[in-house]
């Protein structure tokens, strides 16, 4: 009985660490956005985003570029807005705007966020809602679109790069916005 229990303990130990090993942990790192690594050249994204079929616009403001484009599909998902900003021509933030199937903006959010949840890791997730109003309410959505609430997510990896994911409020619409970020 001894020797079976030191078996079944030896074998759990090993199940356990092909199961961690087979997983994404926050120890990992996040290393770009979409085959474009962070601190690359706005010229060699522009080459890579020219096989997406989208259109790119530029936009620049002292040392900062932005490249503002439409047209993108990203994890099967249209995308608004996408914009991919360089500080001295180096690659550090990408910012892709949602729209959401009113009135489903939670459910949009937790579809994106289980979808990050796989790739990466479990994130935090966090909702913060003004009175008269509260989370998983009947008038959840109504909050949500109105930027009475705000859901968010965050995925923080072991190089400091993050990626967030909230929904927003801008005066007549709401949009989900998800955020590539390189902290260097």
């Amino acid at each position: 009985m001894k020797n079976f229990i030191c078996l079944l303990i030896v074998g759990l130990s090993v199940c356990k660490n092909v199961a961690l090993s087979q997983t994404v942990t926050p120890s990992d790192t996040l290393k770009g956005f979409w085959g474009i690594n962070f601190g690359k050249t706005k010229e060699l994204a522009t080459k890579i985003l020219s096989t997406k079929s989208v259109t790119i616009t530029e936009k620049v403001n002292g040392n900062i570029t932005s490249l503002n484009i439409t047209n993108a599909v990203f994890s099967n998902r249209k995308v608004l807005l996408l914009t991919m900003k360089f500080v001295n021509n180096k690659f550090f933030e990408a910012t892709l705007n949602y729209d959401t199937e009113r009135p489903n903006m939670r459910g949009d959010f937790e579809s994106i966020a289980n979808i990050l949840d796989e790739k990466y890791f479990k994130g935090n997730r966090f909702a913060d809602f003004k009175y008269p109003y509260s989370e998983h309410d009947e008038h959840e959505e109504t909050a949500l679109n109105m930027g009475y609430g705000k859901l968010e997510s965050f995925w923080t990896f072991a190089n400091k790069n993050a990626i967030a994911l909230e929904t927003k409020f801008f005066e007549t619409f709401s949009v989900i916005v998800l955020t590539y970020q390189d902290v260097d």
